[in-house]
């Protein structure tokens, strides 16, 4: 995870200053310009939301589950095989994409 946050901050860094990730890095040759950085990226909007959009697919992937195991749940209990578990799944797909057209609509608020 930390490996992955510091590639980002290289590559917003790079982005900010015209130049590659690994050049990025030889400028910043003093410990303590490269904390400041790091610490600056945790405090901005940026990071919290890398982190939203980390919860995407496990977002979308519970919505469908949830919805297959109710589909599934109602199909043994009233002995209908597929179509509950068919409605309750197509169900769960557009939960999935109430919820991502939702965090997308806070992202634009957010952008503005």
């Amino acid at each position: 995870m930390g490996g992955v946050l510091i590639r980002v901050a290289l590559n917003e860094y790079s982005f900010r200053t015209g130049g590659t990730g690994a050049e990025s890095l030889k400028k910043l040759t003093r410990q303590g310009e490269r904390q400041r950085f790091f610490r600056s990226m945790e405090n901005k909007k940026a990071y919290k939301q890398l982190l939203r959009f980390s919860s995407i697919g496990l977002e979308m992937g519970f919505s469908v589950a949830i919805g297959v195991g109710i589909g599934y749940l109602l199909d043994s209990y009233f002995d209908t095989k597929p179509w509950f578990l068919l409605i309750f799944f197509f169900v769960g797909i557009a939960a999935a994409f109430r919820s991502l057209f939702s965090l997308m609509k806070k992202f634009d608020k957010d952008k503005l």
